[in-house]
């Protein structure tokens, strides 16, 4: 990722879209910590992503993107990808990570879980970070910062 730079506040849905391969998964790796920025740095909930790494870990969540079965009907997926979500909050993160989370969703499932999204944001008064396929998604978000090709624009 060259000239990343962008603030998050507080209780917002701070939306991360862009195509395959853009580095949205990538820059959602480094702040769970999952993975080192190889240069720069960065911050979650105040906290370093290298040199606190636990603090970051306690203070927030990732569900990552999981391709449902399309054996399955949409009912399920739905609740299969409500689940992931709710697994995520256990333990009552500040920040919860969502990495494509209506990926390969009909339309009205997509329409659900965003919904499912938001209900839990005002009940739980937590910070959203979603990256996502699909503009329509970004609509959505208090803000936005799209990803392409390793850099980005607001």
């Amino acid at each position: 990722m060259r000239g990343v730079n962008f603030a998050v506040t507080a209780g917002e849905t701070f939306g991360f879209p862009g195509p395959n391969g853009a580095g949205k998964s990538t820059t959602i790796k480094i702040l769970c910590t999952l993975v080192n920025p190889t240069h720069g740095s960065a911050k979650v909930a105040g906290y370093d992503v290298v040199k606190q790494r636990d603090d970051v870990r306690e203070t927030s969540a990732w569900s990552s993107r999981t391709p449902p079965s399309t054996a399955i009907s949409p009912a399920s997926r739905t609740l299969k990808r409500r689940l992931e979500i709710a697994r995520g909050l256990l333990h009552a993160p500040r920040v919860l990570f969502l990495d494509e989370p209506t990926v390969g969703l009909d339309p009205a499932t997509r329409t659900s879980i965003r919904e499912y999204v938001n209900d839990l944001k005002r009940r739980e008064d937590i910070t959203i970070f979603l990256t996502a396929h699909y503009m329509d998604e970004a609509e959505h978000c208090d803000r936005i910062a799209i990803v392409d090709h390793g850099g980005w624009w607001r």
